[in-house]
């Protein structure tokens, strides 16, 4: 059965369909990305960056860019959606691309050591459903971060007004998983 897109014409599939078809597998534009993140669920890799001060949990966050058309500015925890160039890596490990771009692009730090996998957890967000994998990292206590990274308290972070509030589900199940490393 032949169908046509909701919303579209027959020749708007056509258009849609040769122009996408003209990818080469590289960078997707900003607004292409989160056009195509609204439609299709996104897997994501989050990497909860956590230590322990003054008997609290605190979990680094860094700011989205000024220019992000969904949360500028907004406080996060660093993560990066997977992308078919991750699956094109010549060391065969789809994961390190994000983690590399995290370490890279976001926090500005090496991670002490490969993120441990915590768990999976699924949830609608402002740009489009996300299927999100859920890594505990580290980085060393003297680490240079970005001047605008800040560490909060994770039983904090529901009060924050200036924060992305999905993502308290993989920060509350990484310390969760540090809770129990640490015992």
């Amino acid at each position: 059965m032949n169908r046509t897109t909701d919303g579209f014409d027959p020749e708007d599939d056509e258009k849609v369909i040769s122009t996408l078809k003209k990818w080469k597998g590289g960078v997707l534009s900003d607004e292409l990305f989160t056009q195509l993140a609204f439609i299709i669920p996104q897997p994501t890799i989050e990497t909860v960056v956590l230590r322990k001060k003054e008997n609290a949990i605190e979990a680094l966050l860094i700011p989205r860019p000024a220019h992000d058309s969904i949360w500028p500015g907004v406080l996060h925890s660093p993560g990066q959606a997977l992308r078919k160039m991750d699956y094109l890596r010549s060391d065969n490990t789809p994961l390190n691309g994000p983690f590399e771009r995290v370490q890279s692009l976001e926090i500005k730090a090496k991670f002490l050591h490969t993120p441990e996998f915590v768990g999976v957890a699924q949830y609608m967000t402002k740009r489009g459903p996300e299927a999100v994998h859920i890594f505990l990292a580290s980085i060393a206590e003297n680490s240079i971060l970005p001047e605008n990274a800040v560490w909060k308290r994770v039983d904090d972070l529901a009060q924050l007004t200036n924060f992305m509030d999905h993502q308290i589900i993989p920060i509350t199940m990484a310390k969760n998983s540090f809770l129990a490393k640490n015992k």
